[in-house]
């Protein structure tokens, strides 16, 4: 049957976003270990003279990787949920008086209403349901605002070894971005979102 065919979109679009979600947990954690030299390949060599001081890895980049994969797996995130957004508004769309009619795969009237009176019944209580997309941005910001004190903090900086201005402008670069990107990609998926509730 078609709806049963969208039933099955969303439901796929709702394990990929879980599972890019688990993604960025790990791929976070994993950036960040390496980023910090908690792997012993990365941090730095004994230095008995000036040549192996100079041997040690630079792992800002790896620090700067951080919010660039915060916007990444949001910005798949949200598009996972306005596909499934969209998909919604089209069962209420739905009426008693106008069922789909899809090849041979008819909804009946009473399947057709019950449908529409589901989605719009998610779409009363949205509100509900908002604690997902908080949880992606809130992270991003706050993993985005870490990348900043690291930039800024010159203990950190001197701990790790890369106490030079460059360095520091590169984290503070790309955490800055991070954290206005990520508000703003949210603000655009909320704008989406209503504008998918109310036209």
């Amino acid at each position: 049957m078609f709806y049963d065919k969208l039933r099955d979109e969303i439901i796929e679009s709702q394990r990929t976003q879980h599972d890019l979600m688990k993604w960025k947990l790990f791929l976070i954690a994993a950036i960040g270990a390496a980023g910090l030299g908690a792997f012993p390949g990365m941090m730095a060599v004994t230095a008995r003279t000036p040549t192996d001081a100079a041997l040690k890895p630079d792992t800002t980049p790896l620090l700067a990787l951080i919010p660039l994969v915060c916007l990444y797996v949001d910005t798949l995130c949200f598009h996972n949920v306005l596909r499934v957004m969209a998909i919604a508004r089209y069962c209420r769309s739905l009426t008693a008086k106008n069922p789909p009619v899809i090849g041979t795969d008819n909804l009946s009237r009473n399947e057709a209403a019950a449908i529409a009176t589901y989605e719009n019944y998610c779409k009363n209580n949205r509100r509900n349901f908002a604690l997902e997309g908080f949880a992606l941005v809130t992270t991003s910001v706050i993993l985005s605002g870490l990348v900043i004190g690291f930039g800024l903090w010159p203990q950190f900086r001197a701990r790790l070894g890369f106490a030079s201005l460059k360095d520091s402008v590169l984290l503070l670069v790309v955490g800055i971005s991070g954290l206005l990107f990520s508000l703003l990609f949210f603000t655009l998926f909320k704008g989406k979102v209503y504008w998918l509730d109310h036209s």
